[in-house]
């Protein structure tokens, strides 16, 4: 048996062998088959490629991601505008009664249920009546606060914009939706109508809502 290994890996080799069966080495001209030369990068371009892989961020580069941060910072301006909040009154008006109520239809309540004042946060408030079964959850639950079954499940929203103005939009409810006073038009189903601090809404057979000032709210 012979003694013979190879140069480059250690393999054992026969003295006739040209070159090694394990890795290729030419044993005449000894060196390495190219195909392998360049599967083994040298240690100076293993560095290199690792170095241009992941660099060190540059003085330059933190200054320009401390400035974008200062100019961008974040969505605080939007966490301030969603802590908006309503202040409305909601109460029964025997006027509302009066005027859309045919003569059996309905009762007017007795006892009247008390005027209520509620604050709610937020920019969008869905007026109606609960559903289980349609999966309807209004901010304001007409029903539970002041009995009118007349008022539909999505009957209208009130929506706060960015400007701090108010607008309403009937959703599209069976006995409609009046703004401004009782003795105005039906709003258009779909269409957003400006509103303002101090406006009255009525809803429903006897229901009417009052816009107020957060700051006089309790008064």
């Amino acid at each position: 048996m012979s003694d013979l290994t190879c140069e480059n890996c250690g393999e054992p080799r026969g003295a006739d062998d040209v070159f090694c069966e394990n890795c290729g080495f030419d044993f005449l001209g000894g060196s390495l088959p190219e195909s392998e030369v360049a599967a083994s990068p040298s240690a100076e371009t293993t560095e290199a490629a690792e170095a241009t892989e992941s660099p060190d961020p540059s003085q330059a580069e933190i200054s320009e991601l401390a400035t974008a941060e200062t100019a961008n910072p974040g969505s605080s301006g939007e966490d301030s505008f969603e802590q908006v909040k309503l202040h409305i009154a909601v109460e029964v008006d025997r006027s509302q009664f009066d005027k859309v109520v045919q003569e059996g239809e309905v009762t007017f309540p007795d006892p009247v249920p008390a005027r209520q004042v509620l604050e709610l946060a937020g920019t969008e408030f869905h007026i109606g009546r609960t559903s289980e079964s349609r999966a309807i959850h209004p901010d304001l639950d007409i029903l539970e606060l002041t009995g009118d079954e007349a008022v539909s499940g999505r009957h209208a929203m009130i929506e706060i914009d960015r400007d701090g103005t108010y607008s309403i939009t009937d959703l599209g409810s069976t006995n409609g939706t009046t703004a401004g006073s009782i003795e105005e038009e039906l709003l258009i189903q779909g269409k957003k109508t400006p509103i303002k601090v101090g406006s009255t809404i009525f809803v429903g057979a006897w229901t009417k809502l009052t816009v107020l000032d957060p700051e006089a709210s309790g008064k």
